[in-house]
């Protein structure tokens, strides 16, 4: 009789062994398609547009229904606010990936700027996608731009006092109104698009990040930190 009970009771522990196996790969299988969705919705917004993509041109792209993406997100703006989150998550998981691992802060500042710009592909340059997003999607955007400068105010905030440590940025710095500026900056590009004649002939955003990266370096190095910037730069445009 005791022996029975026992065998019961392991039946009962492989069936819900068996079930939470089961569970789990299901859950798999779902995560896998969402991600696969999200990363070929990413390429194709980056690359054409937020709003020039639609659940047709994926759902074709991966070969899968419309019915299918419909599953994990139910429409359009959602997979939308999906794909930023993505986004982002790519990005900033990157960049606490490389934070203080790298020479100095100044290295730090062009490894990052090497691994956005992988992040966001090749077509980036020449997509509409931020201004469709910003156009036709203005809540999500609005959210991931107030999420993204919070968050990149306090990545160069940490960059700049490990610069001074490092002896490569100048003492004094006042941190906070430097990480603004860094990213009022970085975000100017939509100035020579608004302003062409003013400012001058339009430049691409990849001249403009380095450019403004540049700009931003030489006014916080000290002497140590120019040799280094400049050997960077150097580097860069010998690639």
């Amino acid at each position: 009789q005791q022996l029975t009970k026992n065998l019961q009771t392991w039946k009962l522990f492989y069936f819900f062994f068996c079930f939470l196996v089961f569970i789990s790969l299901q859950n798999k299988i779902r995560q896998d398609m969402k991600d696969t969705i999200l990363e070929k919705s990413k390429e194709l917004f980056l690359r054409n547009g937020f709003k020039t993509v639609g659940m047709d041109d994926i759902a074709q792209a991966l070969h899968i229904s419309k019915k299918t993406i419909y599953q994990y997100f139910p429409s359009k703006e959602d997979l939308v606010k999906a794909v930023l989150g993505y986004i982002y998550s790519l990005a900033f998981s990157k960049i606490a990936e490389i934070s203080g691992k790298c020479e100095t802060a100044i290295h730090e500042h062009f490894k990052i700027k090497e691994s956005i710009d992988g992040i966001l592909g090749k077509d980036f340059e020449t997509s509409p996608c931020f201004f469709q997003l910003k156009k036709y999607y203005p809540e999500p955007f609005y959210e991931f731009e107030k999420k993204r400068c919070k968050d990149v105010k306090n990545h160069i905030e940490n960059n700049i006092s490990e610069g001074i440590k490092q002896g490569v940025y100048r003492k004094n710095l006042d941190k906070s109104f430097l990480a603004v500026q860094f990213i009022a900056g970085c975000d100017a590009i939509d100035l020579y698009e608004a302003f062409p004649e003013e400012i001058g002939k339009s430049i691409s955003i990849k001249e403009h990040d380095n450019k403004f990266l540049e700009f931003y370096l030489r006014s916080i190095v000290t002497p140590k930190g120019l040799e280094i910037v400049e050997n960077l730069i150097k580097n860069e445009n010998e690639i």
